[in-house]
C-alpha cells in the first residue's frame, strides 16, 4: 500500500506543487526588494486597503513558481510516460502568453494602466492563445460549441 502511494502519478504532482510554492517563497522577498529598489510601489489611500507603503510586482512570483511547476509537470510526464500529460508544446504557447501578459502586469504595477487597456491586451492575449490552438473542447465528456470554446 505504501509502496502504491509513494510511485502514484498523484504523489509526484504533489511533489510538483510543493516545488513550486516553494519557489514562490523563495522568490517572492526576492521580487519584493527589488521593485521597492525600482520603486514600483503601492501607497495607503482612500482606494486602498494597505495603510502601509507595499511592493508591487508579486505577478513576477507567481508566473516564475507556475512556470516551474508547469515545466516540472512535463518532465515528469515525459520521463514516466503518464496519459494526460503536459505537452512541451502547450507549455510554450501557454508561457509565451503568461509572458505578455506580465509585461502588461509590470507597466500596470509601474505606470498605472486603465482599465480599457489591461481588459484589451487580456483579451488579445486569450484571442492568440486560442488560435494557437489552446481550447477548454468539452465538459464533462460533452463537446463545446465553437463559440462557447472560444468564449472559455
Amino acid at each position: 500500500m505504501l509502496l502504491e502511494v509513494l510511485f502514484s502519478p498523484y504523489l509526484r504532482y504533489v511533489l510538483i506543487a510543493l516545488c513550486a510554492g516553494a519557489v514562490a517563497q523563495i522568490i517572492t522577498p526576492i521580487v519584493a526588494n527589488i521593485a521597492s529598489d525600482c520603486g514600483i510601489l503601492d501607497y495607503p489611500g482612500d482606494r486602498r486597503l494597505s495603510t502601509r507603503i507595499i511592493p508591487r510586482a508579486g505577478g513576477v512570483s507567481v508566473f516564475l513558481s507556475g512556470a516551474v511547476g508547469l515545466i516540472l509537470a512535463a518532465l515528469v510526464s515525459l520521463h514516466f510516460g503518464l496519459e494526460g500529460g503536459i505537452s512541451p508544446v502547450w507549455i510554450r504557447k501557454f508561457l509565451l502568453c503568461a509572458s505578455i501578459l506580465l509585461i502588461v502586469g509590470l507597466l500596470d504595477d509601474k505606470r498605472g494602466l486603465n482599465w480599457t487597456t489591461k481588459l484589451a491586451w487580456q483579451l488579445a492575449v486569450s484571442f492568440l492563445l486560442f488560435s494557437l490552438g489552446t481550447s477548454v473542447g468539452s465538459i464533462a465528456g460533452q463537446a463545446l460549441p465553437f463559440w462557447l470554446d472560444a468564449a472559455l
